[in-house]
This record gives C-alpha cells, sequence and structure tokens, in this order.
C-alpha cells in the first residue's frame, strides 16, 4: 500500500506536467504560424502575449498539484538546489519531454501542409549562436527568478496574481528575445517541434542557454535566502552591534599597571628579633 501511495504522488504530478507541456506547445507553436490565406499573420506582439498567457493559465491549473513548471531547465535547478528530490526531477523532465513531442505531433497533423512552414522551431536570427546563446541565458535567469521569488520556495505558486506576474516576464522575454533567437527559454518549447520536423541546426543553444540561466538564477536565489541580513533594518541593527562591540573598554588589565609589586624580600635591618618572630 506505502509502495502504491508513493507512486501515485510522483505519478500525479508527471501527468499534470504531460498535459501542460502539451497545450504549451500546441498552442503556444501554433501561434507562431503563418496563415498566407488570411489577411493578418502573427506579430512578435501576438506571440509575445499568447505565450505570456500560456504561461499564466497553464501554472493557475497545475500549481498546487506539480508546482506549475513545465520546464527541464527550471526543474533542474530546483533539484540542484534540492527544491525537489532529484528522482521526481527526472520524472517530471521525462513527463515534460514527452509532452512536447505530443504536442508538436497534434500541432502537425492539424495544420494543412502549406502552413505548417517550421511548426514554431526556434531559430538563431541575424545574430551569432553565441550571442544566442547568452540572450537566451539572460531570459531564463530573469524568468527562473521570477517564478522563484513568487513561489514558495519554488515549490508551488502562492497565488493567481503571482501566475499573472510569470505570465508577464514570459511576454517581455518574447518581446525582446524572439526577433533574436526566438526566445527559447524553455527546452520543450524548442525540443518537440525539432523531433516532428527533424530539424537541429543549433539547438544546443537552446539547451545550454537555459540551464546556465536556470542555474545562475537558482544559485542567486539560494543566496538571497541564506545572506545573513535581508532587510534594511536588520542591517541597521547588525550595524548597531558592531559598533557597540567595537566601542566595548577591554577588562584585560594589565596589574603592573594599577597595583605596586609585590615584595619578595622582607627587611630585616632595625628589627629585633623578637619583632621578627612576631612577623613570622
Amino acid at each position: 500500500m506505502r509502495r502504491w501511495t508513493e507512486a501515485l504522488v510522483v505519478f500525479v504530478p508527471c501527468l499534470v506536467e504531460l498535459v501542460c507541456t502539451i497545450f504549451l506547445v500546441f498552442l503556444g507553436c501554433g501561434s507562431t504560424l503563418n496563415w498566407p490565406q488570411e489577411e493578418t499573420s502573427p506579430t512578435v506582439l501576438t506571440i509575445s502575449l499568447s505565450f505570456g498567457f500560456l504561461y499564466a493559465f497553464l501554472g493557475n491549473i497545475s500549481t498546487l498539484v506539480s508546482g506549475g513548471f513545465f520546464n527541464p531547465a527550471i526543474t533542474a535547478a530546483l533539484a540542484t538546489i534540492k527544491t525537489i528530490p532529484i528522482k521526481r526531477a527526472v520524472c517530471l523532465i521525462f513527463a515534460q519531454l514527452t509532452g512536447a513531442v505530443i504536442g508538436a505531433g497534434l500541432l502537425y497533423f492539424v495544420v494543412p501542409d502549406d502552413n505548417r512552414e517550421y511548426l514554431g522551431v526556434t531559430r538563431v536570427r541575424s545574430v551569432s549562436c553565441l550571442t544566442g546563446c547568452g540572450v537566451e541565458v539572460l531570459m531564463t535567469a530573469a524568468l527562473t527568478l521570477t517564478v522563484l521569488l513568487t513561489s514558495d520556495g519554488g515549490q508551488r505558486t502562492i497565488d493567481s496574481s503571482a501566475c499573472m506576474v510569470i505570465g508577464t516576464a514570459v511576454s517581455v522575454c518574447h518581446l525582446f528575445g524572439y526577433p533574436i533567437s526566438g526566445c527559447g527559454i524553455n527546452p520543450v518549447r524548442s525540443f518537440g517541434p525539432a523531433v516532428i520536423m527533424n530539424i537541429w541546426k543549433n539547438h544546443w543553444v537552446y539547451w545550454v542557454g537555459p540551464i546556465i540561466g536556470a542555474q545562475l538564477a537558482a544559485a542567486i536565489h539560494h543566496l538571497i535566502n541564506n545572506f545573513p541580513v535581508k532587510t534594511a533594518d536588520e542591517l541597521e541593527v547588525r550595524g548597531r552591534q558592531l559598533k557597540d562591540k567595537m566601542e566595548m573598554p577591554s577588562f584585560g588589565l594589565n596589574i603592573s599597571e594599577h597595583h605596586p609589586p609585590i615584595p619578595t624580600q622582607v627587611t630585616t635591618q632595625g628589627d629585633s628579633p623578637s619583632e621578627l618572630a612576631t612577623f613570622l
């Protein structure tokens, strides 16, 4: 019975992460597709808003069960700082990767051949691969810090407003990064379409960048939480304590400075034998 309970505790969050990742890739990558027969086509603004709203509502429906991350880079970072067990992190990442492939596969079969193009595959545009990787590092670090600082130790989102903040961060990252690197910031968002379309050019950028960025953000968050002084009031109190300690007088007095030396010999000149006997 205990084994079944432990398996259920791991299985349910993995199932939630799988379903959320399916929606993320299916709807998110679908928002990037062009429809030539339509008068309107997706823009950076519409794509940014689509991904932002996706993260917001998917976080709301999954936060109490799995933490609502559906991002292997963030999941690995949480395992590094021991917020979640390594075994659970491995299971969650496997579910996320599986969901990404399923979501991209569903999108491939739903969209007509003329409209598939790259199926939302992330590509480095007009910059070098190293520059694109650097952009992914910075954007993923910003997203991960937002997730950690608006959640209960990185384990679950506190409330709905926190999900909106995370969604806003995703939108801002897309507004800046989409014209540069396609704004991966989540390896599964790039992995699913790459598997279905078999396009792997510069794919390493969307793993190395987000993983480094998430690890960097997790280290910063860990340092902030374990820093001796966290607020201005605490800093002022510590400063006063240190000042009082430095001004405190020393109690290690030198006896020779305050007391005359103790005589080691008794002068007997002029003393009678009876007086010496009395003294001794």
